[in-house]
């Protein structure tokens, strides 16, 4: 199937896969072009709108008169990915969506049934074609370590530079600035693979808190219990 224009880079990949999924679980293509052209466009602003917040990973920002609010752009964030993931699930992209709805990807043929031409490959070429999807699924999850890294990576640089900006030694605020960049990275790889941050957007707000005291805080908020684990 031809990839409609009007695609960028991001929305005519998710467009391919995902009109790859469909047609291994029997679905009529032309039937859903719609659907899978909405798909791929939702994923194209959930990306563009995730490297906004890559470039600034900040959740709260300093608002008229020095209030702290919430940084926009999370919140935009997250109705984007909602979407995709809705549009992910009702397309039947994942493997629990597809067995919510009784559907799965064709395992075989019955007996004296004729062969679709992709199944009449070798099953060499089956193979590898099998082990490269892997391989990409493999590619995506590590892209979304590595960008969850550099964002508390980045987290952490810019607080360092907010409490020389106020005159304050960074090397004093060293556990706190930690968890700043943990924190970071755990709201970025949960909204990379779809998951909810709530817990920790409420955490990082509060430890955006604690560095914009005029002192040292000796006690850090209570982390969320359940965490990524990114480093291995």
């Amino acid at each position: 199937m031809n990839v409609p224009r009007g695609l960028d880079a991001v929305g005519k990949a998710a467009f391919r896969e995902a009109a790859s999924i469909l047609a291994e679980i029997g679905e009529d293509l032309d039937l859903n072009v719609s659907a899978l052209r909405a798909y791929a466009h939702s994923e194209s602003i959930a990306t563009s709108i995730r490297e906004q917040w890559l470039a600034e990973p900040r959740a709260v920002l300093t608002g008229g008169r020095g209030a702290q609010v919430a940084n926009p752009v999370l919140r935009e964030l997250d109705r984007a990915e909602r979407r995709a993931a809705d549009l992910r699930d009702a397309l039947g992209l994942t493997p629990l969506s597809r067995r919510r709805a009784g559907r799965a990807v064709r395992a075989g043929r019955p007996a004296g049934a004729a062969s679709a031409r992709d199944r009449a490959q070798p099953p060499s070429r089956r193979r590898a074609e099998v082990a490269a999807l892997i391989r990409r699924r493999c590619a995506r999850l590590l892209a979304t370590v590595d960008d969850a890294i550099q964002a508390g990576a980045i987290a952490r640089e810019e607080a360092e530079r907010r409490l020389l900006t106020r005159g304050l030694d960074p090397a004093k605020y060293g556990r706190l600035l930690d968890e700043l960049r943990h924190a970071t990275e755990q709201v970025v790889a949960a909204h990379e693979l779809g998951l909810d941050v709530a817990e920790y957007r409420t955490y990082l707000d509060r430890l955006y808190g604690q560095l914009e005291a005029d002192s040292v805080v000796d006690k850090l908020p209570q982390p969320p219990k359940r965490t990524l684990a990114l480093r291995w």
